[in-house]
Parts: C-alpha cells; sequence; structure tokens
C-alpha cells in the first residue's frame, strides 16, 4: 500500500483492495502484445485535465485547522484528473447483479464486456425497460439490527452490547429509471465510436 495522503486517500485505498462496486464504462477491444490477446481498453476515451485538489476544496491547505500545505496537490490546491465523453455508471455490487438480471445477462463474477455488435439487442432491451413496469426490480429499504450481546469487560463486570447495524438503503423506482438513462447514453457514445460496454 503506498503511503497515505489523507483520509480521502486512505478511504480510496481501502476501496481498491476490498472493491465493492461495479463501473460500466465503454472500451476499446484491442490487441495487447503484453498478454498476447485482445483486452478492452477505455484509456483511448481518457483525457487528463486540471481539477481542484479535492482533500483541500482547492485552497492548497490542510483542512485540519492547521496551516500546514496539503499533502495530495503539494499546496497547489490543483491535481490532474482523467475524465471521459461519457457518464460511467458506478453501483455497487447488488445492483450491477440487478442491472445484469434486468438485462437478462448471466454474470455471476460482476466482470465482462458486451461487445460492439451485441449493442443493438442491448439497446433493445433498455428501450423496452423504459416502456415497461419496473417496479419488480426495486427494492425497499431494509434495516438490520445487531442481535444483543452479553459480554464481559477488563473488570469481569458483565456489559450488555449490540452487535453492528446494517441497513440495504434499497433500489428506488427513479434510480431504475436513471441506471436505464444511463447505460442508453453510454449505448449511445459506444456505438458511435465502435466501442463495447464493459463492466467490472
Amino acid at each position: 500500500m503506498t503511503r497515505t495522503k489523507g483520509n480521502k486517500m486512505l478511504l480510496q485505498e481501502l476501496l481498491s483492495i476490498i472493491n465493492e462496486s461495479v463501473t460500466f464504462s465503454a472500451a476499446v477491444l484491442e490487441y495487447d502484445p503484453h498478454y498476447d490477446g485482445e483486452i478492452y481498453n477505455s484509456a483511448k476515451f481518457q483525457k487528463e485535465v486540471d481539477a481542484e485538489c479535492w482533500v483541500c476544496d482547492g485552497k492548497g491547505k490542510s483542512k485540519h485547522g492547521h496551516e500546514y500545505e496539503c499533502d495530495y496537490c503539494n499546496g497547489t490546491g490543483k491535481i490532474k484528473e482523467f475524465v471521459t465523453p461519457f457518464k460511467e455508471l458506478n453501483v455497487s455490487n447488488a445492483n450491477a447483479r440487478l442491472i445484469l438480471n434486468m438485462l437478462e445477462i448471466d454474470n455471476d463474477e460482476l466482470i465482462g464486456g458486451i461487445k460492439h455488435e451485441e449493442l443493438p439487442e442491448l439497446k433493445r432491451k433498455l428501450i423496452k425497460l423504459k416502456n415497461i413496469n419496473t417496479r419488480k426490480y426495486t427494492r425497499d429499504t431494509v434495516t438490520d439490527k445487531g442481535s444483543v450481546r452479553v459480554s464481559k469487560d477488563e473488570h469481569g463486570l458483565s456489559k450488555i452490547s449490540r452487535g453492528p447495524t446494517m441497513i440495504d438503503v434499497g433500489v428506488g423506482q427513479e434510480q431504475i429509471t436513471h441506471y436505464i438513462d444511463t447505460l442508453l447514453d453510454l449505448v449511445d457514445f459506444a456505438q458511435k465510436n465502435n466501442a463495447a460496454i464493459v463492466f467490472n
């Protein structure tokens, strides 16, 4: 793990280790000599731009009450970011499974691609979803409160505590519509740019 540069950087590093999300994006299928085969490459569509540092909000100073230079941008308030001309769709693993289920794509690993020549069929499925009642794909919010347990503290005294509370925020109708619309835009971009749709 690289040296952390603030709490947000630490969070990003942890998320890269424990990947609990899936991104739908556009990519080009091309030969890679390193792998001696074809791979999906989305770098073709990425452009490096100057952006405001999100760690210090572009101020160049630490936000922790000290007048220290921001470690992430070295006090400049600016960082380099990669942007794409299309909007990627990043969702939780559970919602990625939901999307793939809606699209009738069988993929348990949550990693794969939809080839350029398969995009017309994908677009037909998305348009159909746009014009039917998709309420069956919604999911209510569920709160699972941890069970109560009795344990001993360092002095041998009994204490009552509760396990962690887990909240599944569910998926509403507006969210389903957002997924469909974003994927339709992504398909349009991929069709115009001889690309595929990838998810991982």
